[in-house]
């Protein structure tokens, strides 16, 4: 009984460090020529840092047409 409670608890811990995917679309509109043009990335699945490492590339990106991106989870 005793080992078996250990077992649970060693399964329930393995678990509990196990990374969360998360998904995320991101996008920037700018201005070419006097009309707004629409940069999409596809979606982007992976850990948080994965996440934040794509929400930081497409941000820079967008920095360099003078505006902001968005991002939204799914």
């Amino acid at each position: 009984m005793k080992k078996l409670l250990l077992v649970a608890i060693a399964v329930a811990i393995s678990f509990s460090f196990v990374s969360c995917k998360k998904c995320v679309t991101c996008k920037y509109e700018y201005d070419y020529k006097g009309q707004t043009q629409v940069k999409s990335y596809p979606q982007e699945c992976g850990t948080s840092k994965q996440i934040k490492d794509f929400k930081a590339n497409v941000e820079s990106d967008a920095m360099l047409h003078g505006v902001s991106s968005t991002c939204t989870t799914n």
